[in-house]
């Protein structure tokens, strides 16, 4: 019987010692877990054979012991330099370890661990796994994410070198790696150990982190998901199932470069040739120098791989124009098990070229605070009459306003500036320029994946290339940050999160260390509202219910409450002009089955793209897109006999289907939204602020996804996939119950009473003044959410 004892998440160290690393003193620990129990164990990374002496010479009853670590010793080798000079000395220290092993009776294997992995999953298992190979984030994380899948019911996997200095990206790897599996991990625990090197004056420490998983749940819920395992598998069934036997790769990028680390030697196709427009010569992949793709003879190939993973339409165009159909064009992102991760913002060298310089005007030491304002300013706007508002009521500040907007707000305060962007960015879809991206590799591929996202935010309504996306986040980028260095901000107020050039405009202040705030549009029509944390499921009233729930409402409170829902109802207060009534009802005559109105929503500019972990935790559990959402409720409504209203976003219209209607849905577009809500039965959405209109006009609501009203008693919350018809079903069954209508209540007057912002006194919220004090007060202090709230004004 295992004894889960060590399982204790606390540090168990060990006095200082010269030779007795966390990694060898983790040995006794596994002695104590498995008693006399046979034990089969695989050790990543094997170098001189140091652990696998511990291990040999415990008391684990070894049945088996394979150890895996390539030697290569080679110029591109990551260890060459640390623990060999050269191939030869590479060479010598494998013999060294061969030979011990082969006396022990035990099984080293010369490859990579992905070459390891691809040979021998799903021919063995292990009882022990312990991992110190590749320390690099991406390496480790296949690993992890790959031979936790080798692992025994009841087997313990070993990590090494958590939190050590000299490892970061190990420690960044094992923290996505248990986050991603929480679910199917049963023990986890850590042990910390103090040691120092020979010759070294001051000991050093190192963690190795140990855990166990629920076999079931592993395979069930957690199929085998590295980038590394999909791509050797892909070429694999080329190469078997298909009869690809020589494949072609149109791009010579760094998605190429990327391929070429991850492929493994044993697997086939053999590439024949790397095609691109303008290669690189100096550069080398699979062997072989990048040719002129209008060079290459299409019948020296079976196909082409197009190795992109956000170019897909202009690669497979221009590979249609260049070779028609001679060959297949295929993709990798078909079916690709992960999301692209989403680029984490953080301070980062920046050494590209400084396109834009904005001319600043002259400050006086009078500016007590220098706060920069950034958005869509469109003239005449309500929100342009808020911000003058809050800019009249701060007259000791000084405001420099970036907009965004194709037009020039009529703002006319002696405390404001207005600065257009550049119209390479806001006309970025008639016009582009060339651009000098920063030479950093992480500001560069941010806003690489930044541009995917502007073109997709765009080409619903524009027809955009990549290359203007580029350009137009490039020169964002240039113009906020000498924006910031030469105005030197105290804070930055954004607007919206996540629309792409407002994270351009993140990660310049991430960068400059200046302090951001984000502002929207608030939950309620006609109000306003800041959050420190993010928007939406990000935001500090998302992911903080019993704090904001501790804040005090009392009986006045409530009324007012109750009389700014009535306001918002009998006016229809709304952010968009809405059509007249009466074009749905007679769109829907003769319907008898109960009617759920599923309301869509923005893909690009509400967290949701790129579909990622942060996604799915923060905003959409399992819903990818708004479309995703539509197949879905679709099917559902044709099995559970409902008839779906289905409201696309204004700017969420395509991959829905042609067929506008049939006999379980109907897609509306141009009627007046507040009509759906009162038409319908319940109002489902995943995260839309619609569910707040909805609740001010008295009807029950399904959320699938997370926005304010997360865990707040007010809705129906369907949060796993096989729960939403039962939810649906409770929710046309019971309505808007009294505990809801008391719920909405008391959170409508929360959030008026100390979030929301707005100068109409029939909504009783705060004014523009608070407002004006807050971020006054925010950008003197570093303050959270809940004590800017609370502050004394």
């Amino acid at each position: 019987m295992a004894d889960k004892s060590i399982f204790n998440i606390k540090k168990l160290s060990l006095p200082i010692s010269s030779d007795l690393r966390a990694s060898a003193a983790i040995v006794p620990l596994m002695e104590k877990h498995f008693g006399n129990k046979k034990v089969r164990i695989l050790e990543i990374g094997v170098f001189k054979a140091g652990l696998t002496k511990v291990f040999a010479e415990s008391s684990l009853n070894i049945e088996a012991y394979d150890g895996v670590d390539p030697y290569l010793g080679s110029k591109d080798d990551p260890y060459t330099g640390l623990y060999w000079g050269n191939a030869l000395e590479a060479e010598s220290v494998y013999k060294k370890a061969k030979e011990y092993y082969d006396n022990q009776g035990f099984s080293l294997h010369r490859m990579t661990s992905s070459e390891y992995f691809d040979n021998f999953f799903g021919k063995m298992e292990y009882d022990i796994i312990y991992v110190d190979g590749d320390h690099s984030f991406e390496y480790a994380l296949y690993d992890f994410e790959e031979f936790v899948h080798m692992l025994t019911e009841g087997g313990v996997f070993l990590i090494d070198n958590y939190a050590s200095a000299g490892t970061p990206g190990v420690t960044k790897a094992v923290n996505e790696f248990i986050h991603s599996y929480r679910d199917v991990i049963e023990n986890i625990g850590y042990y910390l150990n103090e040691f120092q090197n020979p010759g070294k004056y001051v000991p050093v420490s190192q963690t190795t982190v140990y855990l166990t998983v629920n076999k079931n749940l592993l395979e069930s819920q957690k199929p085998i998901s590295s980038k590394r395992y999909y791509l050797s598998s892909f070429l694999r069934e080329l190469a078997v199932n298909q009869g690809i036997r020589r494949l072609a790769i149109f791009g010579a990028g760094r998605h190429t470069e990327w391929l070429a680390r991850l492929r493994t030697s044993s697997v086939r196709p053999d590439i024949v040739a790397v095609l691109d427009d303008n290669p690189d010569e100096t550069k080398m992949f699979f062997g072989k120098k990048p040719m002129k793709a209008d060079l290459f003879n299409p019948s020296d190939a079976d196909a082409i791989l197009l190795s992109t993973d956000v170019n897909h339409t202009v690669f497979r165009e221009r590979c249609i124009r260049l070779y028609g159909d001679a060959l297949p064009l295929l993709s990798l992102y078909n079916d690709f098990p992960l999301p692209q991760k989403k680029p984490k913002h953080r301070p980062v060298e920046y050494s590209g070229e400084k396109n834009i310089s904005p001319v600043l005007p002259s400050l006086t030491d009078s500016c007590a605070e220098r706060i920069i304002w950034a958005g869509f300013y469109n003239r005449s706007s309500d929100k342009n009459k808020f911000m003058e508002s809050v800019i009249v009521h701060s007259d000791s500040s000084h405001y420099l306003l970036l907009n965004l907007a194709l037009n020039s707000p009529d703002i006319d305060l002696p405390n404001a500036f207005v600065f257009n962007a550049p119209e390479t960015v806001t006309k970025c879809t008639e016009r582009s320029s060339t651009v000098d991206l920063p030479e950093n590799r992480n500001i560069r591929y941010t806003l690489e994946t930044y541009a995917v996202h502007l073109k997709y935010t765009l080409e619903e309504n524009h027809d955009i290339s990549y290359e203007q996306a580029l350009s137009a986040v490039g020169q964002m980028f240039s113009y906020t940050l000498n924006m910031l260095e030469s105005y030197k901000p105290d804070i930055a107020v954004i607007w919206n999160e996540f629309h792409p050039l407002f994270k351009v405009v993140k990660l310049a202040c991430d960068f400059t260390g200046t302090k951001t705030v984000y502002m929207e549009f608030g939950c309620l029509p006609g109000t306003f509202q800041f959050d420190i944390q993010g928007q939406m499921g990000e935001s500090w009233v998302a992911l903080n219910t019993e704090a904001f729930n501790s804040l005090h409402v009392d009986e006045a409170d409530c009324i007012k409450a109750v009389k700014a829902v009535e306001c918002i109802k009998n006016t229809e207060m709304n952010r968009a002009k809405q059509p007249k009534k009466g074009r749905l009802d007679r769109m829907l005559e003769g319907i008898d089955q109960k009617i759920v109105f599923v309301a869509g929503h923005n893909d690009y500019s509400s967290g949701i793209f790129p579909y990622d972990i942060a996604a799915s935790t923060f905003h959409s559990p399992f819903y990818r897109s708004s479309a995703h959402l539509f197949e879905d409720m679709a099917q559902r409504a044709e099995l559970n006999g409902w008839f779906m209203v289905f409201k696309p976003h204004p700017y969420a219209k395509s991959h829905l289907p042609e067929s506008l209607r049939t006999e379980h849905y109907i897609i509306v577009d141009d009627v007046n939204v507040e009509e759906c809500i009162d038409i319908a039965d319940v109002t489902l959405t995943v995260l839309s602020q619609m569910s707040y209109m909805a609740l001010t006009r008295g009807k029950p609501v399904v959320m699938t996804g997370y926005n304010q009203l997360r865990d707040k008693g007010c809705c129906y919350e369907a949060f796993r996939a096989e729960d939403i018809d039962s939810v649906i079903n409770s929710a046309l069954i019971y309505g808007f119950t009294d505990l809801m209508k008391e719920n909405w209540i008391k959170h409508a007057a929360r959030l008026l009473k100390y979030c929301l912002y707005s100068d109409n006194e029939a909504l009783y919220a705060l004014p523009s003044e608070i407002f004006a004090k807050r971020i006054q007060a925010l950008a003197r202090h570093k303050m959270t959410d809940i004590e800017i709230i609370k502050q004394e004004i």
